[in-house]
């Protein structure tokens, strides 16, 4: 009896050991399978899914490319990728003749090559001292919190633009005309087709006094000088480095 139940119990052991084998080497390998080719087929789904939304994207972009071409067209020539100062001293002319003042003097300076903005400086910490102990003061009113000064905009760079393809071209322009003029004319002038960025006015104001009937229609004759920048933006592929021998 000992004997058929050590038997029993041997071929129990067996069957488990062969149940146990067979799933290690039969059914966990293939589970990891599946399990493996379930995540790869549903990172594949959310790849194919923006791969998708960018294609129709894409899509959208190329029906509206006419647009697009014309809003380039008109920054570049707004700053333009040469110094194009003909054209921009065309312009000129034009808007004193639709403002009714006369362009005296135009002159450029030296290009001055673009210089991002450096990040503020860290705040350095007080050193704090550790006094001697000293009588309670006799409590005093709070003074009424002073306002918090305002915060200059953060400046935003973009890594395209730097040193090597952006410039300024300082420009100085001396214009004779009126005093409404003057201000039609500057007004124009920052929304003309070329961007200049206007950094100082200056002007002098004369009245004529003739006499007789001429009088009651004397103008005022302004005679002034605006300084601004005018940019060029390169758009020409830099050059690969030679490799030095």
């Amino acid at each position: 009896m000992d004997k058929q139940r050590l038997v029993i119990a041997g071929v129990g052991l067996a069957i488990a050991v062969v149940i146990g084998l067979g799933y290690l080497l039969g059914v966990q390998p293939q589970l990891t399978a599946a399990a493996t080719a379930a995540d790869q087929a549903a990172q594949i789904s959310t790849t194919n899914h923006a791969t998708e939304v960018q294609l129709n994207q894409l899509k959208k972009d190329y029906a509206d490319i006419d647009q697009f071409k014309g809003q380039l067209a008109d920054l570049q020539e707004s700053i333009p990728s040469t110094r194009s100062l003909d054209s921009f001293v065309s312009d000129l002319h034009a808007l004193a003749a639709q403002t009714g003042e006369t362009i005296s003097g135009v002159n450029p300076s030296d290009p001055v090559a673009y210089t991002p903005p450096a990040a503020p400086a860290a705040p350095t910490p007080s050193s704090t001292s550790t006094a001697s102990p000293s009588p309670t003061p006799t409590p005093t009113p709070a003074a009424p919190a002073a306002p918090t000064a305002p915060q200059a905009p953060k400046a935003t760079t973009n890594s395209l633009i730097t040193s090597s393809n952006f410039v300024a071209i300082p420009m100085t322009i001396t214009v004779k005309g009126s005093t409404d003029g003057a201000i039609a004319f500057l007004g124009a002038l920052q929304h003309g087709k070329r961007l200049m960025l206007v950094t100082g006015f200056s002007g002098n104001e004369s009245k004529a006094t003739p006499t007789g009937a001429a009088a009651a229609a004397a103008v005022s004759q302004v005679d002034y000088t605006i300084k601004g920048l005018v940019y060029v933006l390169s758009t020409a592929p830099t050059p690969a480095p030679t490799p030095s021998k």
